[in-house]
């Protein structure tokens, strides 16, 4: 059986839309071999499919063969995270900076699933990582302003609002982040400004 060419055909059949031929592709490869990147593809679609259970079994299965693989451990813990898990997402997050420390968006899905779970003060320390490993990382810088709003720390969240719309003038998220600030800060003829 030539793996590549499944693979190929699977990964091609997912780009284009055709899940079921491509679930029906990465069944097969599995059938026949315990490859984590299939493992972690096959999982991708099931999440996709809405079908997260089966996702996460996959993912799980992807770590048991390679403990160390990043992607396994960033898509899990992001499919934890869409499925309202967000200490076990959290968990996930601190196992894929364990595998890749650099990835500043690993880091900043750590702090929104911190966020969520109602740590604060650590996802603000996560987006802090993200924006240093990524200075420009608009969805970091934009988080980092929120935290800093969450946590009442209202001057700075405007900064930081200021900072991430330096990096990509106009980001909506950004703009709405820092309307808000400001409407807490003061007038309301200043959010518009």
């Amino acid at each position: 059986m030539d793996f590549q060419a499944l693979y190929d055909q699977a990964t091609a059949a997912q780009r284009n839309g055709d899940l079921p031929e491509a679930e029906r592709l990465y069944r097969e490869i599995l059938a026949g071999a315990a490859i984590p990147e299939v493992m972690v593809n096959y999982a991708n679609l099931l999440a996709r499919l809405g079908r997260g259970v089966e996702a996460l079994a996959q993912y799980d299965r992807a770590l048991s063969a390679r403990p160390d693989f990043f992607e396994a451990h960033f898509n899990r813990a992001n499919l934890l995270l869409e499925m309202k898990r967000p200490q076990d997402a959290a968990a996930g997050f601190d196992r894929a900076v364990a595998a890749r420390p650099d990835a500043a968006g690993a880091w900043n899905n750590r702090g929104t699933a911190l966020r969520a779970a109602r740590r604060p003060e650590d996802a603000l320390q996560s987006y802090d990582r993200a924006v240093a490993l990524a200075p420009g990382h608009v969805g970091a810088l934009t988080n980092r302003a929120i935290v800093l709003f969450d946590l009442r720390r209202l001057d700075e969240a405007l900064a930081a609002a200021d900072r991430a719309l330096a990096a990509q003038p106009g980001f909506a998220g950004a703009l709405a982040t820092r309307g808000n600030i400001l409407r807490h800060l003061g007038p309301l003829t200043e959010a518009l400004a």
